[in-house]
């Protein structure tokens, strides 16, 4: 058994970079695979709101934690140096466009432009933690918001599990939410979504429709 937790954990800091001290994880990479596709852009914007962050107990760039021998945590942090909610936002622009989805700017914008979708994604967790197991946690919502500012629909995933590769899981968070029958109806439609979706437990994110 403790054979087997070492080589979890091992797999799961391939995905870190350098030393105990100063690891960090590209979590620009977590670019998942999109059914969605409409013709109207979409702006994006992704918002920190992870309670430690905004205590200012936690830079913006804060992914995490890793442990040491004795428990001692070191923070784990981007690679890229910019905010998660930066990194978060590139890999969404990378699998929006993959799927041929035009991805327009928000600036802090609280109801989209004439003709297209405003999609806000809120980071309220998003944190791993490793010592002789690889935890990933996290508390995700999407809104998708017209131009008169209406939410269209909203869903959330939350959770914490033992994970193998923080990329990858960071990856299927954002393809459960987004990939949520009530959010891709949304982007896709004109009209309000009739129905949203609650998946049931398990082992992968939880997809839950906010009302």
């Amino acid at each position: 058994m403790l054979y087997l937790r070492i080589l979890m954990l091992g797999c799961a800091l391939l995905t870190l970079g350098g030393c105990a001290i100063g690891q960090t994880i590209d979590y620009r990479k977590a670019s998942p695979e999109l059914t969605v596709r409409t013709t109207a852009p979409v702006q994006l914007q992704v918002i920190d709101q992870r309670p430690y962050v905004l205590a200012l107990e936690k830079q913006p760039t804060f992914v995490g934690r890793l442990r040491g021998l004795y428990y001692n945590p070191w923070n784990v942090n981007t690679e890229s140096g910019m905010p998660l909610a930066a990194d978060i936002e590139q890999a969404l622009r990378v699998a929006l466009t993959k799927a041929s989805v035009k991805v327009a700017a928000s600036d802090g914008a609280n109801a989209a432009s004439h003709g297209q979708r405003l999609l806000v994604v809120t980071l309220r967790e998003w944190k791993m933690d490793a010592y002789m197991n690889a935890r990933f946690d996290f508390d995700v919502t999407v809104s998708v918001i017209d131009e008169q500012g209406t939410v269209l629909a909203a869903c959330n995933v939350k959770n914490s599990s033992p994970v193998n590769n923080f990329v990858g899981a960071g990856a299927e968070v954002l393809r459960a939410v987004l990939d949520a029958p009530s959010i891709t109806h949304a982007l896709s439609s004109a009209a309000t979504p009739s129905a949203s979706i609650s998946l049931p437990a398990g082992p992968t994110p939880i997809a839950q429709s906010v009302k």
